[in-house]
């Protein structure tokens, strides 16, 4: 299960808080799911993940700025976090970055 044997510890990182508190919301309702963190911020998510290390981070790219989604990536990885990102058909450039440390693409 988690980093410590314990269930899972997922963060959601959304700026929009209707589907932020959904997704969350739904985490929480799923089997092994112990802890659901939320944010609409790039800095607090990067803080999140080095803090709280969850072992999943569901990033929607709309959140998301260029040069902060490095940041991410080098947190989520070095905590040895999986990052599933959602997207809606962003540019190549913003998918490669993300193919260097995401885990997964999720279609909205």
């Amino acid at each position: 299960m988690g980093k410590l044997g314990a269930g899972w510890a997922v963060l959601i990182v959304d700026d929009d808080a209707v589907r932020q508190k959904q997704m969350a919301a739904d985490c929480g309702t799923v089997d092994g799911v112990d802890t659901v963190y939320a944010t609409a911020s790039l800095p607090e998510a990067v803080d999140l993940v080095t803090t709280e290390q969850p072992d999943v981070v569901i990033l929607e790219l709309d959140a998301a700025g260029l040069p902060q989604l490095a940041d991410l990536g080098r947190a989520a990885r070095a905590a040895g976090a999986s990052v599933l990102a959602v997207t809606a058909g962003h540019s190549p450039t913003v998918l490669a970055e993300l193919t260097q440390w995401a885990s997964g693409f999720l279609p909205r």
